[in-house]
C-alpha cells in the first residue's frame, strides 16, 4: 500500500518543479550570465536558493496527509521521494556551479579542471530520517527551508572541493564568507576573508541561512610563499612537540625499517597488507583505476615518472614539485602553463584511485624531518623497501586504506616501473609517529 502512492507523488512534485523551473526569471538570468562568462559564485547561490525553494514549494503543495497512506510518511516513501528530488537538485546546482568555476578559472588564466563534489548522502539520509519520524504534521517542516539549505550547500561543497584542489596545485586560495544580515551572531562572527586552509565551519549554514561563500581564483604565488613559510614554522613547533612526547620510544637502529614500520602500524590499529602481496594487490586495483583515467591524466603521470631532463638540465617532476612549493620560477608563461596543467592532471588522476587496504611505502629522503607537515608537492614512494631507487630507505609511511595516493607502476615510464611506485598526491598531510637513528616512520592522515 505504501508503495502505490509514490509514482503519483513523484509525478505531481516533478511536474510542478519542472513547470516552475522553466518559468523562473532568476534561473534564466543566471544562465544568461553563464553564457556571457560573467557568472560568479554569488549567482550560483542565488540559482541554488531558487531551485531549492521551487522544490520545497512543490513538495509542500503535493505531499499532504490526504495523499499519504494513513496520513503517514513511511520511510520507504520518504527515501525514494527525497533521493529522487534532491538528486535532481544536486545535479542541476553542481553542474551550474562547476560551470561557474570554469569561468573563474579562465578569467584567472588557469587551465586547471573544475571539479564537481559528490552528493552529500549523509545530508540526504538525515532529511529522510527527519521526514519519516512518524508524525507527519510535526515533521513536514523538513520539506521547507531544509530543502533550500541542502540545495545551497551543493555550492558550498563545490567551492570547498575546488579550493582544496587549487591549494594542492600550488595556488593560495582566499575565501570570503559574506554575512546576509539576518541577525544571526554565529553567521556574523564567521563573516570575513580567509587564507587557505580554512576551518570546515566556514562552509556551513543553518536553516534559512542566506550567507554566501565567494572564491575568485588567482595565481597568487607571491602570497603563497609567505603563507607557506608561516605554515612551515608552525609544523616545526609541532615536530618538536612530537619529538619530546616520544622520549626514548623510538625503534632500534638494528631493526629493519620494514619490521619497525609494520609493528608501528599494528600498534596504531592498522592492518597493512604484507609487502610480499602488496604489489600484486595494488596492480589489480591499478588496472581498474586506469580505466577511469582520462588520456591527459595518464600522459601527465607518465611524464612525471620519467627521469629525463629538459634542455636546462632539470627534470619535469623536479620542476613541478619545486614550483608547487614556491622554489622554482618558470622561464616563461608557456612553461608555467605546462607545469600547472600537468600538476592538475596528475592531482585529478591520483584522486580517482581507491586504495582498498592499508599499506606501507618507503623512500629515501635527504630531509626526512621536513615531511612532518601538509605537503604542497607530490611524493614518490616504493611499495617495497628494496625497490627504492639506488638507496636504502630512511622513511616509511603508513598509508591507510582510502588515502589520497595512486599505484602508478602500470602507467609509469617503462624504465622506472621496477620502482613499484605509489605516488602520494599533493596536499597530503604526514604525521611523524616514530623516529630514531636517522630512520623515520610517518602516517598519512
Amino acid at each position: 500500500m505504501t508503495d502505490d502512492v509514490l509514482p503519483e507523488l513523484l509525478k505531481l512534485v516533478c511536474d510542478e518543479f519542472e513547470k516552475s523551473y522553466a518559468a523562473n526569471g532568476i534561473v534564466k538570468q543566471v544562465q544568461k550570465k553563464l553564457e556571457d562568462k560573467s557568472a560568479t559564485y554569488a549567482d550560483a547561490y542565488e540559482y541554488a536558493y531558487e531551485v531549492g525553494c521551487m522544490l520545497s514549494d512543490a513538495l509542500t503543495k503535493h505531499v499532504t496527509n490526504e495523499l499519504l497512506p494513513n496520513g503517514t510518511m513511511y520511510y520507504n516513501i520518504a527515501q525514494r521521494l527525497l533521493q529522487k528530488t534532491l538528486g535532481t537538485n544536486y545535479k542541476l546546482v553542481s553542474e551550474l556551479a562547476v560551470s561557474v568555476q570554469k569561468v573563474l578559472n579562465r578569467k584567472a588564466g588557469l587551465t586547471l579542471a573544475a571539479l564537481k563534489p559528490d552528493i552529500d548522502q549523509d545530508k540526504v539520509d538525515g532529511l529522510i530520517e527527519r521526514l519519516s519520524k512518524g508524525d507527519f504534521e510535526n515533521d513536514k517542516f523538513v520539506m521547507g527551508s531544509p530543502i533550500a539549505n541542502f540545495t545551497q550547500s551543493v555550492v558550498d561543497d563545490t567551492i570547498a572541493k575546488n579550493v582544496e584542489f587549487h591549494a594542492s596545485a600550488g595556488l593560495h586560495p582566499k575565501i570570503v564568507r559574506r554575512y546576509a544580515g539576518n541577525g544571526c551572531k554565529w553567521c556574523a562572527n564567521l563573516a570575513g576573508t580567509y587564507d587557505y586552509p580554512v576551518k570546515q565551519e566556514i562552509y556551513r549554514r543553518h536553516d534559512n541561512c542566506r550567507c554566501i561563500v565567494e572564491y575568485f581564483p588567482e595565481d597568487g604565488r607571491g602570497v603563497q610563499n609567505a603563507h607557506t613559510k608561516g605554515w612551515r614554522n608552525e609544523s616545526k613547533v609541532e615536530r618538536e612537540r612530537i619529538r619530546k612526547s616520544k622520549g626514548d620510544n623510538g625503534f632500534r637502529r638494528k631493526d629493519s625499517i620494514q619490521t619497525a614500520a609494520e609493528a608501528e602500524a599494528r600498534a596504531l590499529g592498522y592492518n597493512p597488507i604484507p609487502t610480499s602481496k602488496a604489489v600484486e594487490s595494488l596492480r589489480k586495483e591499478a588496472r581498474i583505476w586506469q580505466k577511469d583515467l582520462e588520456d591527459e591524466e595518464i600522459r601527465s603521470i607518465n611524464k612525471y615518472t620519467y627521469n629525463g631532463t629538459d634542455d636546462d638540465g632539470k627534470k619535469l617532476f623536479f620542476k613541478i614539485n619545486e614550483f608547487l612549493e614556491g622554489r622554482y620560477f618558470p622561464k616563461d608563461e608557456r612553461e608555467k602553463e605546462i607545469i600547472l596543467r600537468n600538476a592538475g592532471f596528475i592531482n585529478e588522476g591520483i584522486s580517482k584511485f581507491k586504495l582498498k587496504d592499508d599499506i606501507i611505502v618507503y623512500r629515501n629522503d635527504k630531509l626526512p624531518q621536513e615531511l612532518n607537515q601538509r605537503l604542497n608537492k607530490f611524493l614518490s614512494t616504493s611499495t617495497m623497501p628494496k625497490a627504492v631507487i639506488g638507496k636504502v630507505p630512511n622513511v616509511a609511511i603508513i598509508v591507510p586504506r582510502g588515502s589520497n595516493g595512486g599505484y602508478v607502476e602500470l602507467i609509469a615510464d617503462e624504465a622506472y616501473r621496477k620502482q613499484r611506485e605509489f605516488l602520494i598526491n599533493s596536499g597530503a598531510d604526514l604525521e611523524l609517529v616514530k623516529k630514531e637513528a636517522g630512520l623515520y616512520i610517518y602516517k598519512l592522515r
